[in-house]
């Protein structure tokens, strides 16, 4: 941090966000903001989204400079907000979209976000068959979440075949709770 902070104290505004984002400190991280540092504009939103509404919607605006200097973070975080309603809904936001091409690129929160919009028929058509393309993509690079919802998809034969070997061999393969409970439901 020490390192940082000299950085910060000189001014530099790189400086500035990487003290901001190792501390957590909205008032680095409004600095970096101001500077116009990018990804201190996605951080602060993501510290922000757990606040008040007033910070809601500061997150919400941050996201979309973020993503109209070329942000995809912010892009994702922004389809987020859609995904989980909290956003102002003042402007047509299509998540899938916003989803892709960082999904594409390997993202895990897009492609798990994806997975869940398509999966469930949030803000676009249900795709059993787009769902499982992204969780098999999150799976396969480690996501605990992606695995629990294609066992869920396997166990109740959603857009798959049933199958309690394969919904048992993704539940083994995740850490959350809901996999564990599920899993242990299966061997009583």
């Amino acid at each position: 941090l020490d390192m940082y902070r000299k950085a910060a104290d000189k001014g530099s505004c790189m400086g500035v966000y990487e003290l901001g984002s190792r501390t957590r400190s909205r008032t680095d991280l409004a600095r970096a903001v101001d500077m116009g540092c990018v990804p201190a504009m996605g951080c602060l939103a993501d510290i922000l989204l757990g606040g008040d509404e007033g910070d809601v919607r500061r997150a919400e605006e941050l996201y979309r400079e973020g993503l109209s200097r070329g942000s995809e973070d912010c892009g994702v975080g922004l389809a987020w907000m859609r995904v989980a309603g909290l956003d102002s809904r003042s402007e047509g936001i299509d998540p899938s979209g916003l989803l892709e091409g960082p999904a594409e690129k390997g993202d895990v929160i897009a492609q798990c976000l994806l997975g869940f919009i398509y999966r469930y028929g949030v803000c676009v058509p249900t795709s059993y068959e787009r769902a499982l393309y992204h969780f098999l993509q999150a799976s396969d690079r480690g996501s605990s979440f992606a695995r629990c919802q294609l066992g869920l998809m396997y166990e109740f034969g959603v857009g798959v075949e049933e199958s309690v070997e394969m919904a048992r061999y993704f539940y083994k393969q995740s850490s959350t709770g809901l996999a564990r409970c599920r899993l242990g439901l299966m061997y009583e």
